[in-house]
């Protein structure tokens, strides 16, 4: 939906729209900027509402006000048009049925014609058909964080380097840079982004100039130039690594030379500056070229990029020779570029700004996106493109015609996902029999995902039952935070509570015990005389599995859950609303009527154990003894929903008191959930169970649903080995619609 901005920001169209603002911005680039005057005014309406009679443009006065300010071209194409071939408002309900039909168009059709394509447009094909998944959303995000890394890496030597050159006067500290236009490349194909700089650059082109070209990693900055190199005239591209080579093969020739080892230290500022002498930057046989001159060589670069200066003992040897040689190589690439600018070239330069900042021109670009975790995005879109077509290219050709390329992306997601995980990881595996298989416990789970893990089918499985849960979790943690947002409103809840610090469990290749044992270990004496425990994680990452085991092995442990606190409420709210002849809905439950319920609730000792009272609207009951009976009625049970959001706030309150009750009684007491709610729990003793890649709790599910299903299948037919059982199990659940 279109709702994806934040309380009190403007959209550019209606929030019950579907679509983002990122596929508006592509909608707008893409598909309403190209079009021709004539072609703009053909449209339909979509929709009642954008009829030419039906339409209301002060409705739309802020989506366009919006539009406007994020869109600035669309200004060009309303002077063009308003007033000379329609009216403002006519012009805007144009617009809006253009973006409508843009932003409800179905997504571009993954075929393996786009995917040998293998352009930009495959990956945004990508993007648009998994940018609601929760597992791509793993990958990418871990794309970006391993690209941010690398780039602070690579900035960090960089800084190294310049920091030597201006310590030997090489480069000044600050150089003055020209101001540098910020392109935002969201949306935009890498022919806009292109062309958007070309135009930018007005006539300079046509004489020569020096463009240079930085951003992240991921923005496009290789594919920019490539494209800009193929529509200016007389372009060319430049790289200092082919400098660094030369400078390297010179440093290296000397050490052999001189008899002398290779390391930096030999590598004093004369010797290096003696070795920039020895390369020479003009025309030779027609063409612009680096001449290697001195220690016994006279060769072209252009002639020995892929031989001599490709030989191991350069190759090892630049780290420590670029380090050395930072500003010197940035200064005769400042040389150079302006060589070439001088004799009519546009010269094409793609890097980082702490080099490129010492080269002076007014062309200055920077390729920019408004969230890092859409470089992920194409990265992952990228790495999927590939993996999916090494496996259609290797099928046969039968195959490649039945190839189902959702499913192909699908498959290579999965791999990606599991790849970084060692096959020992999830431990000891049993035997893959059917009494393993009955034991139902850990190790028959690991014992199938051992056996299954290179399977692409159970990859694929694993895949969307990983999928389904993070799915179920988002929307229960949107559910959460809104009832936690409603308490904090009401000041039942403070905004952002002192959170005692939480002890991480890495619970892969671990069985329940094990991390039950690990978790007892860490609290130490306390158990003695009672404690809180919080434990959170994810769903699947064994929660409940734990706190059986916890509550088994504690004394006088007990498990806390808010469950039945809910119903106790909903019961009383219904009773209410029976009792008022009202209609049961949210607006009835007012902050007085919620302090009213809550105050019917008494948790202490009732017949020598803890307990919950509810007394009040004519009950006096206790919950362990209605639990199964008066809370499971229909009527409480399908407004609990309704109930719990109005009294989150009220019911952690609630279980913080019981909970410290309990303790202070000499009990252990075990809560599990969602760290939305347990954040407001005090206590030291707070764990949470984690795993290292998200699939692995899909990885676990599925073999779990295998397990059942294959159990199910044995009891049919004996004779079938287990393998073989979970593997039916399998295709089952995984093809249905096949009648497997």
């Amino acid at each position: 939906m279109g709702g994806e901005a934040s309380k009190g920001q403007r959209l550019p169209f209606p929030s019950q729209w579907k679509g983002s603002l990122e596929d508006a911005l592509k909608v707008v680039n893409e598909q309403i900027l190209p079009l021709s005057t004539e072609n703009f005014a053909s449209v339909e309406a979509p929709m009642v509402q954008l009829s030419p009679e039906i339409w209301h443009f002060e409705d739309f006065l802020d989506h366009a006000e919006e539009s406007l300010e994020r869109y600035p071209q669309l200004g060009k194409r309303i002077d063009k048009m308003v007033p000379k071939v329609l009216l403002e408002p006519e012009f805007w309900r144009l617009f809006f049925c253009h973006l409508y039909r843009g932003l409800h168009a179905s997504p571009q059709e993954l075929t393996t014609e786009l995917l040998e394509e293998e352009s930009d447009k495959t990956s945004n094909a990508i993007i648009s058909c998994f940018r609601d998944s929760a597992t791509f959303k793993v990958l990418a995000q871990s794309e970006t964080e391993a690209i941010l890394q690398r780039d602070a890496e690579d900035a960090e030597k960089l800084a190294a380097g310049i920091a030597k050159a201006v310590a030997k006067g090489v480069l000044e500290a600050n150089p003055p840079v020209e101001a540098t236009f910020k392109v935002d490349v969201l949306g935009k194909s890498a022919d806009a982004v292109a062309e958007g700089i070309i135009d930018r650059l007005g006539k300079a082109p046509a004489s020569g100039c020096i463009l240079v070209l930085t951003g992240l990693s991921g923005t496009g900055k290789g594919t920019t130039v490539s494209k800009l190199q193929a529509s200016l005239p007389n372009a060319a591209s430049w790289s200092n690594g082919n400098v660094f080579r030369a400078l390297t093969l010179l440093a290296v020739t000397h050490c052999e030379q001189s008899n002398l080892e290779f390391k930096g230290e030999v590598l004093t500022p004369d010797l290096l500056q003696k070795f920039i002498s020895c390369l020479e930057f003009s025309k030779f046989n027609g063409r612009f070229d680096i001449r290697i001159c001195g220690l016994g060589y006279d060769l072209l670069v252009s002639e020995v990029a892929n031989t001599v200066l490709k030989e191991p003992r350069v190759s090892k040897n630049i780290p420590t020779v670029a380090e050395m040689t930072q500003g010197e190589v940035v200064c005769f690439a400042a040389k150079a570029a302006e060589l070439m600018r001088a004799d009519g070239m546009n010269v094409l330069m793609e890097g980082r700004s702490q080099t490129l900042d010492y080269i002076r021109t007014p062309h200055r670009f920077e390729l920019t996106l408004p969230e890092p975790i859409i470089i992920g995005m194409r990265r992952a879109a990228q790495r999927m493109m590939g993996s999916a077509l090494q496996a259609i290219r290797s099928a046969s050709p039968s195959q490649r015609k039945r190839a189902d390329i959702k499913e192909s992306l699908n498959l290579a997601l999965a791999q990606m996902l599991v790849s970084s995980i060692p096959q020992e990881s999830f431990g000891y595996s049993s035997p893959l029999t059917a009494t393993t298989l009955q034991n139902g416990d850990d190790s028959a789970s690991n014992a199938i995902i051992s056996s299954f893990s290179s399977d692409s089918h159970f990859l694929v499985f694993s895949q969307k039952e990983t999928e389904a849960i993070l799915q179920r979790d988002a929307e229960d943690a949107e559910k959460l935070a809104a009832g936690i947002a409603k308490a904090v409103a009401k000041g039942v809840l403070e905004a952002n509570p002192p959170v005692e610090a939480t002890f991480k469990v890495d619970v892969l290749g671990k069985s329940a015990d094990a991390v039950a044992e690990g978790i007892i270990d860490r609290l130490g004496k306390a158990p003695a005389s009672g404690c809180i425990l919080v434990l959170t994680g994810l769903s699947g990452t064994g929660k409940g599995t734990t706190v059986s085991k916890l509550q088994a092995s504690l004394p006088n442990a007990a498990s806390w859950s808010n469950g039945n606190v809910f119903r106790a409420l909903t019961l009383l709210a219904v009773t209410h609303c029976e009792q008022s002849n009202l209609e049961f809905k949210g607006e009835v439950l007012t902050p007085d009527l919620l302090q009213k319920f809550i105050s019917c609730l008494e948790f202490s000792k009732f017949n020598g154990r803890f307990d919950i009272r509810i007394c009040g609207l004519g009950y006096d009951l206790l919950v362990s003894e209605v639990a199964n009976t008066v809370l499971k009625e229909p009527r409480v049970s399908k407004n609990i929903p309704t109930v719990a959001e109005m009294t989150q706030g009220e019911v952690v309150c609630f279980a913080a008191k019981a909970a410290e009750l309990m303790r202070a009684d000499g009990m252990n007491v075990l809560m599990e959930g969602r760290s939305q709610t347990l954040d407001y729990i005090r206590t030291p003793h707070r764990f949470e169970l984690t795993l290292p890649e998200p699939i692995i709790i899909g990885m676990r599910r599925a073999a779990q649903r295998m397990m059942g299903s294959a159990l199910e299948g044995l009891k049919r037919n004996p004779q079938t080995d287990a393998y073989h059982a979970l593997r039916d199990a399998l295709f089952r659940m995984l093809y249905p619609s096949e009648g497997i």
